[in-house]
């Protein structure tokens, strides 16, 4: 399968310009409920497929609110399972009571918590064997730290060591975790870091990161991969400033880690900063990432300060480190229904539909750093449906042409996942461009219409014959999307 995220795979093209596929949206899925508090949200939570094929949500929400005027941190967690991804039920967990009566809300035990202010949400699920999980979490309230939980069944959670997190808040090194330089020995056992030594400090400044963090195991490479939020020092005098913003003198980019057993990280690895192409008030609140066909394909936290909107903009890599973002546009788009008009977050994965992924993103009513009367802000867990190989098209304008580098023939029909609203040609060629005999563009029986599975044909030309040969082949569109070749 030949997709055009980049143009490896191009020889030639004209009149092309990438475009993010189409999403079918359907609406939202899992609405709050008076325990949730007024937000439920699958960002930077887990979607986690159980034995037998049931589907188990662990989602973020905001069972108590002190404020009406802005979105405050009293987080929580709660858990809701599926058998088909778009009708769920919330199960009784015994665990935390609402108004007197049972929740599905998680306790998370095991964490010191004399002022009662502990709260926690974002949580990243994994179940490593049959009686072993972990989550991963962000920890609030006395704490600013990534945390990490175990349990036997993912319904009962232990935090055995509050001080063994993955990462840390920069807020944990009070104003020396967002700044440029520190001197670790100058403040180490001095007001307010009594008894912490400058280990201990080094190794929190070492580990720092904002929230909204995505976890994964790389199957292939038998690892962990952490892509969280690196934040930048962004002075007032600095180009990319903007004064009204919630953490002003930070400017979020995207960062990653590795772990080979989940615990112990890597040193941070920046890969996402805004550049000369972008807006001075771009900034990237998130990255989830999805695996296909040799792609890392991103999820991209697209916020521009000045508007204090979100979107989902995608990116490509091959590698996890080197990223490419060709279309710098929104992908699915907000609005106008109320539940995601304004904000629009990431899942941390998609969901297998058979000719489809789902996309359970979180939308919201109210922005950012929204100011003002809030009672009736809402975050909701939506979907939306797209085609399996349609995140980025080929369009053109309104004709266009191309030739791919060389390729082997592995498949016995050649086809295109492409929507055609005019008319499509191919043709048929050597390594080196040259039009085989039988195939040229004039034998081509043209394609036209939707479909993920056109397959191109030539008057009396069989193909078949050059199975497992090195060939090219070229393309012209007349107004027409295209999203991928099977070759």
């Amino acid at each position: 399968m030949l997709h055009f995220f980049d143009d490896a795979h191009l020889a030639e093209q004209e009149g092309l310009t990438r475009v993010p596929g189409p999403v079918e949206k359907i609406g939202p899925v899992i609405d709050p409920i008076a325990s949730d508090g007024p937000f439920v949200a699958s960002f930077a939570s887990s979607l986690v497929q159980l034995d037998g094929g049931r589907w188990r949500f662990y989602y973020t929400c905001q069972p108590s609110s002190s404020s009406q005027h802005r979105l405050t941190w009293r987080l929580g967690m709660g858990v809701a399972e599926s058998e088909d991804l778009l009708h769920w039920t919330r199960p009784n967990l015994g665990q935390v009571q609402f108004e007197g009566k049972d929740t599905n809300l998680l306790k998370i035990e095991g964490i010191p918590d004399p002022n009662n202010k502990v709260n926690y949400g974002q949580p990243q699920v994994f179940r490593l064997s049959e009686n072993e999980w972990r989550m991963y979490f962000w920890l609030h309230g006395g704490y600013l730290r990534y945390a990490i939980a175990h349990s036997k069944d993912g319904l009962s959670w232990r935090v055995d060591d509050v001080n063994q997190a993955a990462i840390f808040h920069p807020s944990e090194l009070q104003p020396y975790g967002f700044g440029m330089g520190c001197d670790i020995e100058a403040i180490a056992g001095k007001p307010p870091f009594e008894g912490v030594s400058a280990e201990q400090l080094r190794h929190k400044r070492r580990l720092r990161s904002n929230d909204a963090t995505f976890v994964y195991f790389n199957e292939p490479l038998k690892r962990f991969e952490m892509y969280s939020v690196w934040l930048m020092y962004n002075p007032k005098d600095g180009p990319r400033h903007i004064a009204y913003d919630n953490a002003p003198f930070s400017l979020r980019t995207v960062h990653r880690r590795i772990s080979e057993n989940g615990i112990h990280w890597s040193d941070p690895e920046l890969l996402i900063t805004p550049d000369s192409d972008d807006p001075t008030d771009q900034q990237f609140y998130f990255l989830s990432v999805h695996w296909q066909d040799g792609w890392h394909i991103g999820m991209l936290g697209d916020y521009p300060v000045a508007a204090q909107t979100m979107d989902i903009q995608l990116c490509f890599s091959r590698d996890g480190r080197h990223w490419l973002r060709p279309a710098r546009q929104p992908w699915i788009p907000r609005g106008p229904e109320d539940y995601d008009r304004k904000m629009i977050c990431a899942p941390n994965r998609l969901a297998d539909l058979g000719d489809s992924w789902l996309v359970l993103y979180t939308g919201m009513n109210f922005l950012h750093n929204e100011e003002g009367q809030l009672s009736n802000r809402k975050a909701s867990i939506c979907g939306a449906k797209l085609s399996k190989n349609r995140f980025l098209g080929l369009k053109t304008q309104p004709q266009g042409k191309l030739l791919t580098k060389p390729f082997i023939l592995l498949n016995e029909k050649l086809t295109l996942d492409a929507d055609i609203r005019g008319s499509v040609r191919a043709e048929l060629c050597d390594p080196y461009g040259k039009a085989l005999e039988g195939f040229a563009m004039a034998d081509c029986v043209p394609m036209t219409g939707n479909s993920v599975q056109h397959e191109i044909a030539w008057n009396n030309g069989n193909y078949r014959q050059y199975q497992y040969e090195s060939l090219s082949l070229r393309l012209q569109l007349d107004d027409a999307t295209l999203y991928a070749v099977g070759l």
